[in-house]
């Protein structure tokens, strides 16, 4: 009974860890940036915490009378230091502030794993000793094998319950600082409840002579032979995880919840392997080896097939499933391919333990040291895995290499199996043959079904039906990132099967992120474009009056396609020896947040081509505008991509209320397929006089730009952008500590391309368009309206689907006083519009 009750605490215990966890790394994403480099940097700090608790724990826990007294301790002390690791963490701000000013990436990357091991090496030191203080005090209650399985189980399940938890209820409805508090109350009543548990149990029994001293049994397995396994199996985890994680966003999609999936499924197949070794009464060694064997099976079947995945969710999406529907079917999917992988994974380690204690001086100091060297496992597993095996041999090189990893421990074990290798011959057989069946039926994957990326919306993208692909790279800074190249030979540039840009329909989107700023009146000293992807906003700032241009984007393999694939529509701005623009690798809200105080820009713009990807959400939160409002110069302007297509209302209302927290001042145009907002601190006005000085550069006059035409797709104004915020329910801003917008914007993916419908709602709010906002000071009567004229035509274009739009601005202008030459003009305008 005894036990049972621990292992329920150890549920709650695990399910508190995660949370911490994902909280951490959520507020390291501010703090440090979203790059792999930072990320993998503070999970090397952390893991490297848990290992050192767990030796340390396990030292103490042989030394202590009652060890299930200080793991009520350790919970704790854990849950009130996270609490306060958002506060601890910004104090190293600062100081990397200066180091990233002209310092090396590797002297950052030190700065990032010091400063994050000094923040959380305590409550991850307290966290890592947890396990060997709750073995050693329960030790000799039952028996060993399954004492350690069972708490492996429960710690597992318990954090494979918290991701889904946190992810899926708690942080959407309480932020992180909500999260962290129902973290910190669950280590509080595990205090207080492991308190009153250690008081009433009998100290914890020493360990029996006869066990601490047992040999290694012939052809059995010596203690460093144990924790070399231990050391394997943690290098496998991770590795599988890494690649799985990096396959399964390609699958489903980017979002916070794809990734929640992955590893629930992950820890729960895990927790079930742990269950087998607890139920079983075969020999540790047998089920080694079964568990690898078996391993080394079902993971060839899964990445020889994972790219059949895509046709389940085309068939599902047929049914117009919602989003919880269609969460389900993609939690149904990952488990059925995954749970066999990881239920094998799952059964290695759990096994492991159970050898450790019969081979060591105390039970505690075993166990702390298997799980120790374990945990530097897994680090090693990780940082390999994803900046060495998957840049080099792609996601299916690096699982066949994993798969011989395990190949090759399966035979180790079978060298120090005896007589078993006769009765594992049946299980080897049929792996053998599995693997040649597989790879003979199926011997390449088909990229153009995996690229379809039929996970986001249930149905394959239109660039699908590419005619070939042009690079494919892969790497975890960007996952899988493509160019493809339509039957008509327009370019498209791919990020995990996503759109991020072409060289056709949307590149007056893409220009317009750069030339719509130019329509109102402001410096050209500098300007910073967030986000590169192809490169057409960069290209264009280049060609604008600017001194100085500096862009920033995520992942390299990005900024190489658009270099190779997309040179003629960014007029070579990423050329190394482009003179005024400066491109750099960095998470662009970090870089941000670390330029020196007197940096300034004129222009700053944000391009991300979809909101709903994990980490997205950082560069639509009001603690982001704040920064850069810091950064703009008087009458500086802020522009930034929003999408209008999957959208909901309410996820665009978050968006511009929590702009307009930060910029009184918002115009919203629609020059295309998109939404661009601009936003100031200063009144956005047009005026005719300064839309009459400008001059398109001859690159894009080529391309048929022109900037009234531009001022035409104003859609709407300071005024109106209120007059809908006012209209919209009350909502909350989207803020670091309530990152609303990532959980609640993949909810629209489940919605079809309601591009026409949001754009029908917010006309209602529409007070006479861009004509309306002009100011014709400063130009001849005849000339302003000759301008407004063009402005309406423009318009008429773009409502061109919306037929009462379209009558209203046609009477808008047959209602002008027209001079005769005007209305000549008009006239063929509207010739020449309708076409032949």
């Amino acid at each position: 009974m005894i036990v049972r009750l621990w292992c329920a605490l150890f549920v709650c215990s695990g399910a508190a860890a995660i949370l911490y966890q994902v909280v951490f790394n959520k507020i390291v994403s501010y703090v440090f940036g979203s790059t792999a480099y930072a990320t993998s940097t503070v999970l090397a700090a952390y893991m490297a915490g848990l290992s050192a608790g767990s030796f340390l724990g396990g030292r103490l826990a042989d030394r202590v009378k009652r060890p299930l007294l200080w793991y009520g301790v350790a919970e704790i002390g854990a849950g009130l230091w996270f609490y306060q690791a958002w506060r601890l963490l910004a104090l190293s701000a600062p100081l990397e502030a200066r180091l990233a000013t002209g310092g090396s990436l590797a002297l950052v990357t030190a700065y990032q794993f010091v400063a994050s091991l000094l923040v959380i090496m305590l409550p991850t030191v307290l966290l890592g000793a947890t396990f060997p203080l709750v073995v050693r005090g329960l030790f000799g209650r039952t028996e060993p094998r399954r004492l350690t399985s069972l708490l492996y189980f429960s710690n597992t399940l318990g954090t494979a319950i918290g991701t889904v938890v946190a992810s899926y209820l708690l942080i959407p409805r309480l932020g992180l600082t909500g999260t962290l508090r129902v973290g910190l109350l669950l280590a509080l009543g595990l205090s207080l409840a492991a308190v009153s548990l250690a008081r009433r149990a009998p100290p914890a029994p020493a360990l029996p002579e006869a066990v601490a001293a047992a040999p290694p049994r012939p052809g059995g397995m010596s203690r460093r032979m144990v924790l070399g396994f231990c050391f394997a199996s943690g290098l496998s985890v991770f590795a599988w995880e890494v690649v799985w994680t990096h396959l399964y966003a390609l699958l489903l999609g980017n979002s916070v919840y794809s990734f929640a999936t992955v590893l629930f499924c992950v820890l729960f197949g895990m927790a079930l392997g742990s269950v087998v070794v607890a139920r079983s009464g075969a020999d540790p060694i047998d089920l080694l080896i079964i568990a690898e064997i078996a391993l080394v099976g079902v993971s060839l079947v899964l990445i020889q097939s994972i790219d059949f995945i895509p046709a389940v969710f085309d068939a599902a999406g047929s049914r117009s499933l919602g989003f919880h529907a269609r969460e389900l079917v993609k939690f149904a999917v990952t488990a059925v391919t995954l749970l066999p992988s990881c239920v094998c994974l799952g059964i290695v380690f759990p096994t492991l333990l159970a050898l450790v204690p019969a081979s060591a001086a105390g039970a505690g100091r075993a166990i702390g040291a298997a799980y120790a060297i374990n945990t530097v496992g897994a680090v090693i597993g990780s940082m390999v895995t994803g900046f060495f095996l998957l840049p080099h041999l792609g996601s299916r090189g690096t699982s066949y290499l994993v798969i011989a990893a395990n190949a090759g421990l399966a035979a180790l074990l079978l060298t120090r199996a005896g007589g078993r290798v006769l009765r594992a011959r049946p299980l080897l057989a049929a792996t053998t043959g599995l693997a040649m069946v597989v790879v003979v039926l199926h011997p390449s994957w088909s990229w153009r079904r995996l690229l379809q990326a039929t996970g986001v919306y249930f149905t394959p993208m239109p660039t699908s039906t590419f005619k070939r692909i042009l690079d494919n790279r892969e790497d975890v800074h960007g996952g899988v990132t493509t160019v493809v190249e339509s039957p008509e030979g327009v370019r498209f540039l791919l990020s995990n099967g996503k759109f991020q840009g072409d060289s056709g329909p949307e590149i007056v989107d893409q220009y317009g992120q750069a030339l719509l700023t130019e329509l109102y009146p402001h410096g050209h000293e500098a300007a910073l474009n967030i986000g590169v992807g192809t490169g057409g906003t960069l290209g264009v700032l280049s060609l604008l009056s600017y001194e100085r241009v500096v862009g920033v984007e995520l992942a390299a393999p990005i900024l190489d396609m658009a270099r190779a694939h997309f040179a003629d529509i960014n007029f070579g701005a990423l050329d190394k020896d482009k003179p005024g623009v400066t491109v750099l690798v960095r998470d662009g809200r970090h870089y941000l947040a670390t330029l020196p105080q007197e940096a300034r820009f004129d222009t700053i713009t944000v391009q991300v081509s979809s909101l709903w990807f994990a980490g997205a959400a950082n560069l639509y939160s009001r603690d982001l505008y704040a920064l850069a409002a810091a950064r703009l110069r008087e009458g500086g302007v802020f522009q930034q991509w929003v999408q209008l297509h999957h959208t909901r209302r309410e996820d665009l209302a978050v968006i511009l209320r929590t702009l307009r927290a930060e910029f009184p001042y918002l115009a919203l145009f629609v020059p295309g397929h998109q939404g661009i907002v601009i936003a100031s601190r200063e009144p956005l006005t047009l005026r005719a006089a300064h839309l009459a000085s400008l001059r398109m550069p001859p690159p894009l006059a080529a391309r048929g730009l022109d900037f009234e035409d531009l001022a035409g797709s104003l859609l709407l104004g300071p005024a109106e952008v209120d007059a809908f915020l006012a209209a919209a329910p009350p909502g909350p801003l989207s803020t670091d500590d309530f990152p609303i917008l990532e959980f609640e914007t993949p909810k629209g993916n489940a919605l079809g391309f309601n591009f026409s419908e949001i754009v029908t709602d917010l006309m209602a709010h529409r007070r006479g368009g861009a004509a309306a906002h002009l100011v014709a000071a400063g130009l001849p009567p005849d000339e302003a309206q000759r301008m407004l004229i063009k402005l309406k035509l423009r318009e008429m274009k773009l409502y061109r689907p919306y037929t009462l739009a379209w009558l209203a601005i046609l009477n808008d202008i047959s209602m002008l006083d027209l001079t005769e030459g005007n209305r000549a003009f008009f006239q063929r305008q509207l010739e020449a519009w309708r076409g032949p």
